[in-house]
């Protein structure tokens, strides 16, 4: 399959960003494990972090290759060994000589040779995937096949809005796998101040500074969107005192980001529940008129 070159490089980091040594620490446990995953939902700086994890192992020499996944990917090996012919080119030339004198490659194939070719490079290798929650559960299989063969020097980090269906509690069991969630990647109060100085809010009382991150919960987005509330509201401290997501532009960002993402049949659960209080499986069925609730409700909770 033939792969997009942009899913294959990491794109710009986006001005304003903040270092977050904590969190890369935490991502440097990776060099001990087989798979790190960082989860949580939309707009919590998962992407933004990977990069700058991507920028770090770069700078230290390491072989690190990137993938970024979209809703048509179909033939995750293929992609996996684009990403890492783009990026290493050890793997690029072993790769060339293994598939040359193959005429038609299966995923069993292409998984194979993936192994083989990774388990013959000395120096410690990371793949990272961003978007993995994109991924049809097919191909989720088929990843999940994938990292469990992986040669000792190599690492995967993966970043993803949902739980991926990958062996995470036998790779939590044998201290194989390094996790980063919603807690971990919320911003602290002297993350903020920095996030704010970055943009020229540095004058912000402390007090305000502290209500924004209880008011937003530490969530990136939303602080980032607060600050360019902030830039056209004279009166900061009152918007942060009324911030929530009956604002515009945090509605704004749901409706695109989150609610647009979803699949046609949760989206018409979700807009026929929206006025429920409380959700129950019965009382979900009553008011859509259908008999799926519980799966629906499954899929929305995992998600």
């Amino acid at each position: 399959m033939k792969v997009v070159r942009t899913a294959l490089l990491p794109p710009r980091i986006e001005t304003g960003v903040v270092a977050r040594p904590r969190l890369l620490e935490h991502l440097g446990k990776s060099a001990q494990v087989r798979l790190t995953l960082v989860q949580a939902p939309a707009g919590f700086g998962k992407s933004t972090i990977l990069l700058q994890w991507h920028g770090d192992l770069a700078a230290r020499g390491e072989l690190v290759a990137w993938l970024a996944l979209d809703g048509y990917a179909t033939d995750i090996m293929g992609q996996i060994l684009s990403a890492l012919s783009e990026n290493i080119a050890e793997f690029r030339d072993r790769l060339a000589h293994h598939f040359s004198t193959e005429a038609f490659v299966t995923t069993d194939a292409e998984l194979g040779a993936a192994i083989e070719c990774l388990s013959r490079i000395e120096k410690a290798v990371h793949l990272l995937i961003d978007d993995v929650h994109m991924l049809p559960t097919e191909n989720m299989h088929v990843l999940g096949r994938f990292i469990e063969r992986l040669p000792s020097n190599v690492t995967i980090t993966l970043a993803t809005r949902e739980t991926p269906e990958l062996p995470l509690a036998r790779l939590r069991a044998h201290g194989l796998l390094n996790e980063i969630g919603m807690s971990d990647l919320r911003f602290t109060i002297e993350e903020t101040r920095n996030l704010l100085a970055a943009a020229n809010q540095a004058d912000l009382p402390d007090t305000d500074v502290e209500s924004l991150v209880v008011r937003t919960e530490g969530w990136a987005a939303g602080l980032k969107l607060a600050n360019l509330a902030m830039l056209r509201e004279p009166d900061r401290a009152q918007l942060i005192a009324s911030f929530s997501g009956s604002k515009s532009i945090i509605a704004d960002f749901f409706s695109e980001d989150v609610f647009g993402s979803q699949p046609p049949d949760l989206q018409e659960f979700l807009l026929n529940t929206c006025l429920l209080e409380r959700m129950s499986i019965d009382l979900c069925n009553a008011v859509t008129g259908k008999t799926n609730s519980r799966e629906l409700l499954g899929r929305i909770e995992a998600a």
